[in-house]
């Protein structure tokens, strides 16, 4: 049940509404296929991520939450995208690696599924790429790459691919040390029944058979390329050009050709034959575009050869080391949003009945949870 007074606010669930273990403190993503909630978890009094599925073409919300299917037909596509978002969504929770957002939990209520992500601390790559103070090399490019890769075996192992890697989906956390997020668009390599061009794709990352949509020509090499187009971000400090512009008319600049003396001829080739157009091109599996690196696996990551460089963000002196006192925040709310949260919770307080202990809010031990993520809240809006 939502929480007294609050109201439905189109296909997002309003502040306050209790779901499950949880009270959303306001929507902070969406897309055409789900919300993505700041929530607090009632046991731990942790702020989390919310996912939840909602195919906006195939459903409505009703008044205390539920989700309706729009037709008939639209309830059965409804019904098998519930059913492998569930699928996805548990294999993600059994993923146990330090490069991969952890998936929590998983749940089923209000007629969709939901799971939850903790929330990090950090700057991403997209920021770390805009920031002209911040003096990359190889010395941290390649660890940095070397735990990326891991985490993207880990995933294809499982049938799984990532399809949305982009800069702004891989955040250092305060040891310097890579995390890859957001997986609404990781699916198993098997037949989907979204049809052709219903794949998430990002200009300058997304590789060309993303597309053209679901096939048999998606795979390790998919992410890959995309891995590859971040890393020529980082180097190169630009985007590099979308795959369906090169498919008509290739501008993309190798970085063997740039004169870069912070990086190996080796590195930047391997980077370059990674962003080849034609995946046939690509190295077709994580150890293989390890080998072109010369990375070494060395337990679930991989690593250059040198003792100097074994240690992903552990880079002493670098730039990259984190000021905790400048951290921001992953998943962020404008603070104008949570000051309004705070007030709708001292009016909640008035009005809830205490004889209902599903709708029961102690208010204190709220307010200061809240007040206490303000700070982050403000300081990850001033990046915008």
């Amino acid at each position: 049940m939502h929480a007294s007074g609050s109201r439905l606010h189109g296909q997002a669930l309003p502040v306050g509404y209790r779901l499950d273990g949880f009270d959303i403190l306001g929507t902070i993503g969406h897309g055409g296929f789900g919300n993505v909630y700041a929530a607090v978890e009632l046991a731990s009094r942790r702020t989390v991520a919310i996912k939840e599925y909602l195919p906006r073409q195939h459903v409505v919300r009703g008044s205390h939450g539920q989700l309706c299917p729009q037709t008939a037909a639209a309830g059965e596509c409804f019904r098998i995208g519930l059913q492998l978002f569930l699928d996805d969504a548990r294999v993600l929770a059994d993923l146990r690696h330090p490069a991969l957002l952890p998936v929590e939990r998983v749940w089923q209520q209000n007629g969709t599924a939901y799971f939850s992500m903790p929330c990090y601390a950090g700057v991403t790559l997209q920021q770390l790429a805009e920031d002209p103070k911040r003096q990359l090399d190889a010395t941290w490019l390649e660890p940095t790459l070397g735990r990326l890769l891991g985490a993207l075996e880990s995933l294809h192992r499982r049938g799984y691919q990532h399809r949305d890697i982009s800069p702004d989906n891989i955040i250092l956390d305060t040891k310097g040390l890579p995390v890859l997020l957001d997986f609404s668009g990781a699916r198993q390599h098997r037949e989907r029944t979204t049809g052709p061009g219903a794949l998430p794709t990002k200009p300058g990352y997304s590789p060309l058979e993303q597309y053209v949509g679901e096939g048999h020509d998606h795979g390790a090499w998919s992410d890959l390329y995309a891995l590859g187009a971040v890393m020529y971000c980082l180097i190169a400090r630009r985007t590099p050009p979308s795959s369906l512009a090169r498919s008509v008319q290739d501008t993309l600049v190798p970085l063997s050709s740039m004169g870069l003396a912070a990086y190996s001829a080796r590195t930047l080739a391997a980077i370059d034959r990674v962003l080849s157009l034609h995946r046939q091109d690509r190295p077709q599996s994580v150890a293989e575009f390890a080998a072109d690196l010369a990375l070494k696996r060395r337990g679930d990551i991989y690593l250059p050869g040198t003792a100097s460089q074994r240690s992903a963000g552990s880079v002493g002196s670098s730039p990259l080391q984190l000021d905790i006192g400048h951290e921001r925040h992953l998943w962020t709310l404008p603070a104008a949003t949570l000051l309004a949260a705070l007030a709708l919770f001292c009016c909640l307080g008035l009005a809830l009945d205490a004889t209902k202990p599903h709708r029961s809010l102690v208010i204190k031990n709220r307010l200061a949870d809240q007040a206490k993520a303000l700070p982050v809240l403000q300081a990850a809006q001033e990046l915008k």
